[in-house]
């Protein structure tokens, strides 16, 4: 399979066309045309934002793993893509790969803080519903305690008449 296929595949998966990842990723429709029809490699613009959303920039141009990778690997990758580049133009650019690194793991991670937030939330709320159930049950099983000591004392008259 070619980069242009794995990126196809990429595109199938995530259930994005060219337009939608292109605004997602902040590169323009025609980039990512060209990637697709196979006239030019994915630049670094276009790989960076890619390995930060999950995809294994290994199985994108190489073919080589899964085609999504978990959180530490990105990470990882990330460090290695700053580390690995190929630069041809001035340190400016490996800031704008550093920032753009940054910006989208800070993207990522204010999402990931605002889910965890909502789960928080939740089991907040499923702990009250327990604690309230539990409470419940004491009640029960206190009124079902005295329900049987009077049926005991009801018996024991009954045995004795």
């Amino acid at each position: 399979m070619t980069i242009s296929e794995r990126f196809k595949t990429y595109l199938f998966y995530s259930k994005k066309n060219v337009t939608q990842l292109a605004d997602e990723i902040g590169v323009t429709q025609s980039a990512l045309n060209r990637v697709v029809k196979g006239e030019v490699l994915p630049s670094s613009k276009v790989l960076i934002p890619l390995g930060n959303l999950g995809v294994n920039i290994n199985w994108l141009l190489l073919g080589n793993g899964e085609m999504m990778q978990d959180e530490e690997t990105i990470r990882k990758d990330n460090n290695t893509i700053i580390k690995n580049s190929q630069l041809t133009n001035s340190n400016n650019t490996n800031t704008d790969i550093i920032q753009t690194i940054e910006d989208s793991n800070i993207k990522h991670l204010k999402a990931e803080i605002k889910t965890l937030k909502t789960e928080n939330k939740f089991l907040k709320k499923e702990i009250k519903a327990e604690q309230a159930s539990k409470q419940l049950l004491k009640d029960s099983k206190a009124v079902l305690e005295n329900q049987i000591k009077d049926k005991d004392m009801i018996i024991s008259l009954l045995q004795k008449n």
